[in-house]
């Protein structure tokens, strides 16, 4: 079984890696030492974790989130302001050459600080969310990973992608009290996408694919990941479960493509990918 990475978790690795870099923020002004080419590439690496962060965050989450790095007023008290130059000293001075508000430095730590835990709040605030979809999407995935069994066990030989619905539906309804199928998400890029089946009950989405000759390894997850573009669009959809159903074996990478795909949407929706035999 692959091993996938769950939300939850990429959200604390996050957190531990923020407290990381803050803490070697505080350093420089504590020392009074901050050398270029450290500076330089904390700045690169906070740039890329904060990247990283936001695929986990709501839109409105997301700019708070951003507003912390880049949202100081003036340009000041802001991490992007402390980034550039975090020994810059204040320009206000008396004739003595003493700081006058008594801070010595243009961009001093301590805001910054403020503005990091607002941002680890947030993500907080996103992993407690996510908490329960770990859970739901363990749960769908011990039911989805024996999906071939189950069709083996039938009578009638499932073939195609439409008697593998049929399939799953008889399952789903076996097991949820709301199960609606192939209900058309809103049109977004000239056109509407269909999703196999919704549970509302839970919020979760669930796409399936049927492997077939010709069908490789690349255009299953493009198909994927387009339709994952236009599910958050969808009021009842929490989270996307992407299952896909290759009997013959016919994919070279099965785990690659589970690993690939089971990672938050760009609209930071929770995703995970099956593939079953």
């Amino acid at each position: 079984m692959a091993v996938v990475s769950r939300p939850s978790d990429e959200i604390a690795s996050l957190i531990r890696e923020s407290e990381a870099l803050e803490a070697q923020m505080e350093r420089w002004q504590a020392l009074d030492e901050a050398p270029r080419t450290e500076v330089d590439d904390l700045r690169r690496r906070y740039r890329d974790w904060m990247s990283r962060a936001k695929q986990h965050l709501a839109e409105d989450d997301r700019k708070e989130f951003h507003k912390c790095f880049d949202g100081g007023f003036f340009g000041i008290n802001d991490i992007k302001a402390f980034l550039a130059n975090p020994l810059a000293e204040s320009p206000i001075k008396d004739d003595q050459g003493r700081f006058v508000l008594g801070e010595r430095w243009a961009n001093p730590f301590s805001p910054v600080r403020e503005k990091l835990e607002k941002q680890r709040g947030l993500l907080s605030d996103a992993m407690r969310g996510v908490g329960s979809i770990d859970q739901t999407f363990d749960e769908l995935e011990a039911i989805f990973r024996r999906i071939g069994d189950y069709v083996r066990a039938l009578p009638a030989v499932v073939t195609n992608e439409k008697q593998l619905q049929d399939v799953v539906e008889a399952l789903l309804i076996a097991l949820f009290d709301d199960v609606r199928r192939e209900d058309p998400t809103p049109i977004h890029a000239g056109g509407a996408s269909r999703a196999d089946f919704q549970l509302p009950e839970i919020g979760v989405v669930i796409e399936l694919k049927m492997t077939r000759p010709g069908l490789t390894d690349r255009k299953v997850a493009e198909e994927l990941l387009i339709d994952a573009g236009r599910y958050p669009k969808h009021p009842d959809c929490r989270a996307i479960l992407a299952v896909v159903f290759d009997p013959e074996r016919l994919l070279r990478s099965p785990r690659g493509i589970e690993r690939d795909l089971s990672n938050p949407t760009r609209d930071g929706v929770p995703m995970r990918c099956v593939v079953a035999v």
